[in-house]
């Protein structure tokens, strides 16, 4: 099973360049403004949950774990969190 360490996610609040007002608003959704004038955020992961099942033999003679999915909304394993910029 695969999955990221971290996500980045566009906030959808759009600024000019130098703009202050836009700079700050970003920053208040712990966002980050880039050059463009985008503003964004990053979650990283802090938790991570695995479902494991049993599944036995048709004869009852043995038993093997298999990976059921994760424990979080929509089957994920993981939950992320929102970084906070500068920590």
């Amino acid at each position: 099973m695969n999955f990221k360490l971290w996500n980045k996610v566009d906030l959808a609040l759009e600024c000019s360049s130098g703009d202050l007002i836009c700079k700050n608003e970003c920053e208040k959704f712990g966002g980050i403004l880039d050059k463009d004038g985008s503003c964004h955020a990053y979650e990283v992961i802090d938790r991570i949950c695995l479902s494991i099942d049993i599944m036995r033999s048709e004869d009852g003679r043995s038993e093997e774990l298999y990976l059921a999915g994760g424990c979080y909304d929509g089957n994920h394993p993981t939950h992320y969190s929102r970084a906070k910029p500068g920590i």
